[in-house]
């Protein structure tokens, strides 16, 4: 069982680092979107860092009708961390767009360098969902969780979250099965109205030539 837990919180990095974190460059005058599929009524939270520090790209984000939710020229900025001992450290102050999603489709971020001289470089992290909206190092901090503890919050936020997925894909099939069946109806009594209009009209000119040969009596 132990060897499971960790094979599944394994997946969960694997799964955190793959899809989460995207780091890419934007040449002068370069856009790139990224879509993630978000059910309605999740949270999404953009979190992403600029290089070099103080440098201007447009960052947008859209629904699935492509309405622009998001829309801003923004700088990562330079902060300086003053430890305990030591010089001050220089960082990266990343900065974020929130939003709550009304319907459920592909929302696109785009980042754009508008610029035509300057190459920048972008780190993109996105989280949806229950893990939206979590703070995991602040929740450690506040219930005095272990690491192990922490990673198993996780988890089970994850597999909360893959359950409802899984609950409103049943659901997606459901009505797309119905949607089919009920197609198919439409189809089956098309076909029967159209078999009935021809044979009809077939049976109708069969016995008006009857009647033009009888009457002109070539038979």
């Amino acid at each position: 069982m132990y060897l499971i837990t960790l094979f599944i919180l394994s997946l969960v990095h694997l799964r955190d680092s793959f899809v989460s974190s995207i780091q890419f460059t934007l040449r002068a005058g370069e856009e790139i979107c990224l879509s993630e599929d978000v059910s309605a009524n999740d949270l999404i939270v953009g979190e992403f860092t600029i290089l070099p520090a103080n440098q201007r790209i447009q960052v947008t984000l859209q629904d699935p009708n492509d309405q622009l939710i998001y829309s801003k020229a923004v700088a990562s900025q330079e902060s300086i961390e003053q430890p305990t001992s030591g010089t001050g450290e220089i960082t990266i102050e990343p900065s974020k767009f929130a939003h709550t999603s009304k319907i459920t489709g592909e929302y696109r971020s785009c980042f754009a360098n508008t610029e035509t001289s300057t190459t920048k470089q972008v780190s993109f992290n996105l989280r949806t969902g229950s893990t939206a909206n979590k703070d995991y190092s602040q929740l450690a901090k506040q219930e005095s969780l272990k690491p192990i503890e922490v990673e198993l919050k996780k988890l089970e936020d994850t597999v909360g979250s893959i359950l409802n997925d899984m609950k409103y894909m049943s659901k997606r099939e459901k009505e797309m099965r119905q949607t089919n069946d009920s197609i198919g109806r439409r189809v089956l009594w098309m076909s029967l109205i159209s078999f009935i209009l021809l044979l009809t009209a077939k049976s109708g000119e069969i016995i008006y030539l009857r009647r033009y040969f009888h009457s002109k009596r070539l038979i």
